[in-house]
């Protein structure tokens, strides 16, 4: 094979993996900033709750002294190695994968919750793992494994 073959070869390559670099990169761009659209339009968004002021409560038709009073609580929990954090806890039935805990950086997994005052039982699902809150109060068992307590006053 002639030189000049090689070289127009290798030139055919690097003009090909140009293009595609150059038609690659703004697709990916295009496709996560119609992601981020549709997320807009949908309503749907995976963010932490934030406490929020409410400006209009809907129509309640007993006394005022009936409207249960909410707090938002917050649960965290340092676990810098794991994959997936979720909270079972009383006032989900103990469900771990109806809450998940998300957390920013390398900083702890957290979520916030609206609670009414009361007492509950909590624990936290670490890649699959049942650990009760290293920070909480120990609250006895649940089904066996051990839970956390947390007072909502």
């Amino acid at each position: 094979m002639s030189d000049i073959t090689r070289r127009g070869r290798r030139a055919f390559w690097a003009l090909l993996l140009a293009v595609v670099v150059l038609a690659g990169v703004p697709s990916l761009v295009l496709v996560d900033a119609a992601r981020d659209y549709w997320r807009f339009l949908s309503g749907w968004d995976p963010g932490v709750l934030r406490p929020t002021t409410v400006r209009r409560l809907p129509k309640h038709d007993g006394p005022a002294e009936d409207l249960p009073d909410i707090r938002f609580v917050e649960f965290a929990l340092e676990a810098p190695d794991a994959k997936s954090v979720r909270l079972a806890a009383s006032f989900n039935g103990f469900d771990p994968a109806s809450l998940s805990l998300t957390r920013e950086g390398k900083g702890p997994w957290q979520t916030l919750v609206p609670l009414p005052p009361g007492r509950y039982e909590y624990a936290f699902e670490v890649d699959g793992r049942w650990l009760p809150d290293p920070d909480g109060p120990a609250g006895g068992r649940r089904a066996g494994k051990p839970v956390s307590v947390k007072v909502v006053r």
